[in-house]
């Protein structure tokens, strides 16, 4: 396997309920996750162990060259799904709100990047992810946020900015998700 993700720090690891909830997303793809993760020492997910990221990631990669792109958009969601389920939430400003504080609760070790929220107006953000995650991953958590918390009678607008800065760690880049409704 090519590893996309060579400069994320070793420390940095994710909680096993978001492998868990890749896996669950599959539905009919199940079986290709499965073998991807056992190809890469992970036998049977467990929910409360710590994986690295690094290792999740290139899984990811590796499933959506063999599955398409639309993979990662429904895992995203599912991910998002699950983890805001937990939480009492009301609006789509909570839901979104609620992101930098979930990616700091499943990783751990991690020292530079992350997710901020920059709110804009009464009905608009910025959503900054400074990630090694795949754009659509991201984009598919902003989906089901925007399909389940959308203020009654309005649409949620998402439109990506990539922005490619000279860094040391070249894996990493900003991706400002501009969120309006």
């Amino acid at each position: 396997m090519s590893y996309y993700v060579d400069a994320v720090s070793n420390r940095c690891e994710v909680k096993g309920n978001i492998i868990n909830s890749a896996l669950f997303a599959m539905d009919d793809f199940q079986d290709i996750l499965l073998e991807i993760l056992n190809e890469n020492g992970i036998e049977k997910p467990e929910a409360d162990k710590w994986y690295p990221q690094a290792l999740f990631i290139n899984i990811l990669l590796e499933l959506m060259r063999s599955t398409g792109k639309n993979t990662l958009l429904k895992i995203g969601r599912i991910i998002i799904m699950n983890l805001l389920n937990q939480r009492n939430i009301n609006s789509l400003e909570d839901a979104l709100s609620q992101l930098p504080i979930i990616y700091a609760l499943i990783h751990r070790g991690y020292g530079e990047g992350g997710i901020n929220l920059v709110r804009t107006s009464s009905c608009s953000a910025i959503l900054i992810c400074d990630t090694p995650y795949p754009e659509e991953l991201l984009f598919g958590m902003l989906q089901f946020i925007g399909l389940t918390y959308r203020p009654k009678g309005r649409y949620v607008y998402i439109n990506v900015k990539k922005e490619y800065l000279y860094r040391e760690r070249r894996d990493m880049n900003t991706r400002r998700f501009i969120i309006s409704w």
